[in-house]
């Protein structure tokens, strides 16, 4: 118990000694700051009532003593004995002389000096003057025959009369030169002494106090603590000196003080210290006891007896509700484990199971009953899955190396029943007291992760695909733009000869197939990710489809359409995959042959962007479709195909539908399928169509063209067929020439027509930048966008980047007459 209670006095006196000596020390400061406070009180009201004494003195001389000589000249002429005798009475410290115009004594009356009659009066005009032996008051009074009066008294009779005896304080007067003129100190006035220099006479305020060197009556120099008041009369500066042995006396106090406080806080150290150790060490032993208790037992009592009525009571109960919150967890992390969402198995540290919950279960194919006790080894199977070899158990290096252990990559389970399955895990080591008791196990299934993870990387070979194709179909699109050109411009240079003309025809028509099967790879390089709305002739779009799908079978087909053009606003490519996957899958109804009617008509009843829609119906005779299954065709995967994939036309809807459209069928069992698709229609619907003859081919133009394209022979053919049209044609390999062509002619007010700018131009600048400086210089400029392949959206939105139409790879004689057509001209 002893021990105890030195120890704690001991820590408490430890973390408790430095702020204690702080606050000592901020004690002490305090209290010599009162004493000097105190020194410099007494010290003033000493120096105002030895002022007030002095000003009373001077206030007699002028006022009484004054009023008794006026009196006394005025009822008798001339001082009489009586203001002789009146002065020797009050007080007799003053002295009277009479003295003539030259100031020599005619009569006076001293208590201390002798009276020289007939001698001149060694005494000046000044208020206050030292002479060989005193500091004096003086005051004149004029006298009706020319004399004077003269008074005069010192103020050192006055002070010692006055002042105060006090035996902790000396006085001293200076004036404003330093010159001492009063020392309670005989020994200090007798030598005259002059203080300036010392520093309290320069130093600023009326009111000084510190410690400052002063002279001794030996000569020398002694620190010591002063007050001074300065001005206070506007002529003398009063000074009082506090006796060291006083200053001394006062901080022996405050030691004493200070002694005497660390001595009760030592006192207190030590009764809080035996409280301590007589109130709190036994209990706090019990309740180290009762915690390790705790920690140990599966079972805990607790009895409130053991513990006293106060905190560690209520502590002790904390832990016994410690110990049930804990075991009630533990009760709930074994259900928790049960029902975790991965595979937990629970092992002993030889390894043998001891749980497993419902998901290891379902994995392994064993249940819990059947594996506990038994060796990991046998219910947990597993091994690599190319090299078919056995794979170390991860249990046994966690038991072995006391750390967590995951398995590699490509590892198999085989379960009960035999199946394989891609798993991933990690065993840890359930470690007690720096002992490893045991491990646990948590694995999952990742066989249809990895089967994802491998669509993934198909995913990503396929776009890859997409890319190259996009490449392919661009410069394919620039080759085929090349050869179809410069057919045209045969049929128009060569028109009589009519095998030129066929075989042009010809070849303009494979180039038609070629531009179809480009387009077939535009559709999987954007992957429907990026749409081109331009105006299209859908009959001649769906023709051409048609004509490549259904080439070389036994399926007639035909198509209808109204005497008004039905243009529709959609993206080329994937309108064209929509119905090349409608006749696929028409042509593969019917194996055996049949018919296709396609019909193409304006739509009222169903608006496009608040617009007449344009309706096509593709109509067949096969066997139909089930009625049990019409309803998830559109489904993706879904497929009656032995060998088909169930995205065709999931993709159609999803064209229709980013097309803001709508598609629907209807199926009779034995007399074939009918869909209808709802597209938006173009500007164009509703025209009359106008027949195109051999006059208005012919027609000529006579615009000024202006030509940028990378690729020579597609700049160059396109420049053929145009000036074959009467055009006035310029050519230019990028933006950055096409520019300084187009400034050369609009500063010599030639200004071109129409301007056609490609839009993919790897080396140089392309249509977007050319563009964006012709609109700077010239902001009517006219021009069309041209390209066989883009990511981008100008193509669908030309009118935003400030282009009025666009056209396609391969170019189609009519669509250019049409564009120059709209132009005028």
């Amino acid at each position: 118990m002893k021990r105890i209670t030195t120890d704690i006095f001991y820590k408490l006196f430890i973390y408790s000694i430095a702020p204690v000596v702080l606050l000592l020390m901020v004690f002490g400061i305090l209290m010599m700051e009162h004493v000097y406070q105190n020194i410099n009180e007494i010290a003033h009201r000493q120096v105002e009532m030895m002022n007030n004494k002095l000003e009373d003195e001077i206030e007699f001389f002028d006022g009484r003593i004054a009023q008794r000589i006026d009196h006394s000249i005025h009822r008798y002429g001339s001082i009489q004995d009586d203001l002789k005798y009146f002065i020797y009475r009050v007080k007799e410290l003053y002295d009277i002389y009479i003295v003539d115009k030259n100031g020599k004594v005619i009569d006076g009356e001293s208590k201390f000096y002798r009276v020289d009659r007939g001698k001149p009066l060694n005494i000046d005009n000044h208020r206050y003057h030292v002479d060989d032996m005193e500091v004096m008051i003086r005051f004149d009074k004029d006298l009706a025959d020319g004399n004077r009066v003269v008074f005069r008294s010192s103020i050192r009779k006055i002070l010692d009369m006055f002042c105060c005896s006090n035996s902790e304080f000396e006085f001293f007067v200076v004036d404003k030169m330093g010159n001492v003129i009063y020392d309670s100190d005989p020994s200090i006035y007798v030598k005259r002494i002059n203080l300036k220099g010392l520093g309290f006479l320069e130093s600023g305020g009326k009111n000084v106090s510190g410690y400052y060197p002063l002279p001794t009556e030996t000569g020398s120099i002694e620190r010591n603590y002063i007050n001074i008041i300065k001005d206070l009369n506007d002529e003398l500066i009063y000074g009082v000196k506090v006796n060291t042995d006083l200053l001394r006396k006062e901080m022996r106090k405050i030691y004493l003080q200070t002694g005497m406080i660390f001595v009760v806080y030592l006192l207190i150290l030590y009764l809080i210290a035996k409280y301590l150790s007589k109130y709190l060490s036994n209990p706090i032993i019990a309740l180290k006891r009762f915690s390790e208790e705790a920690s140990k037992s599966e079972n805990l009592n607790f009895d409130e007896k053991d513990f006293p009525d106060n905190e560690l009571r209520i502590l002790a109960k904390n832990i016994y509700e410690s110990f049930l919150k804990i075991k009630r967890l533990k009760d709930e992390l074994f259900i928790t484990l049960m029902s975790i969402g991965d595979g937990v198995i629970v092992t002993d540290n030889n390894g043998k199971v001891e749980m497993m919950n419902q998901i290891a279960e379902k994995i392994t194919g064993y249940k819990n009953n059947e594996s506990v006790g038994k060796p990991l080894v046998e219910i947990f199977k597993i091994n690599n899955e190319i090299t078919g070899v056995q794979v170390e158990n991860p249990v046994e290096r966690a038991l072995r190396e006391g750390k967590i252990v995951g398995l590699a990559n490509k590892t198999v389970l085989t379960d009960k029943n035999g199946n394989r399955k891609i798993i991933s895990d990690s065993a840890t080591p359930i470690i007690v007291n720096g002992e490893v008791k045991g491990a646990i196990l948590v694995f999952r299934d990742d066989t249809e992760k990895e089967k994802f993870k491998k669509e993934m990387i198909r995913k990503e070979q396929i776009e890859t695909i997409g890319l190259v194709a996009g490449g392919i179909a661009h410069d394919f699109n620039n080759i085929l733009s090349a050869i179809n050109n410069y057919m045209l411009v045969a049929k128009m240079n060569f028109g009589e000869n009519e095998k030129v003309v066929e075989f042009a025809n010809n070849v303009i028509t494979l180039c038609g197939t070629g531009k179809f099967l480009a387009n077939k790879l535009l559709v999987l390089s954007k992957g429907g990710e990026h749409m081109t709305l331009v105006g299209t002739d859908l009959f001649s779009l769906i023709s051409e489809t048609a004509r490549f799908v259904l080439s070389g079978t036994n399926i007639k087909y035909e198509i209808k359409k109204t005497d008004y053009l039905c243009y529709g606003l959609v993206d080329q490519n994937l309108v064209a995959q929509i119905f090349h996957n409608l006749l696929i899958n028409a042509k593969q109804a019917m194996p055996e042959g049949g018919e296709i009617n396609i019909g193409i008509e304006i739509d009222d009843s169903f608006l496009i962007h608040e617009k007449p829609s344009i309706k096509i119906t593709v109509k067949d005779t096969g066997p139909g479709i089930p009625e049990d299954v019409i309803d998830n065709i559109f489904q993706p995967f879904f497929t009656t195909k032995q060998h088909g994939s169930g995205l065709g036309l999931y993709i159609v809807k999803t064209i229709v539908e980013k097309h803001d459209g709508r598609i629907s069928v209807e199926s009779v069992r034995g007399k074939g399928t009918t869909f209808t698709i709802n597209l938006p229609a173009s500007d164009k619907c509703g025209i009359e169509t106008v027949k195109v003859d051999k006059e208005v081919e012919a027609d000529r133009f006579c615009h000024k063209i202006l030509i940028m394209d990378d690729e020579y022979f597609v700049r160059d053919s396109l420049g053929m067929v145009f000036e074959g049209l009467g055009c006035e044609v310029f050519l230019a390999e990028d933006g950055d020439e096409a520019l300084k062509i187009y400034k050369e002619h609009l500063e010599r007010d030639k200004k071109f027509d129409i301007v056609f700018l490609d839009i993919t131009v790897p080396i140089g600048k392309g249509a977007k930048y050319t563009i964006e400086k012709l609109k700077i210089i010239d902001p009517d400029v006219k021009a069309v966008v041209m390209s066989g392949y883009t990511d981008s959206d100008i193509m669908g939105n030309y009118k935003s980047y400030g282009f009025i139409d666009v056209l396609s790879k391969p170019y189609d004689r009519k669509r250019i007459i049409e564009i120059l057509r709209e132009i005028g001209g």
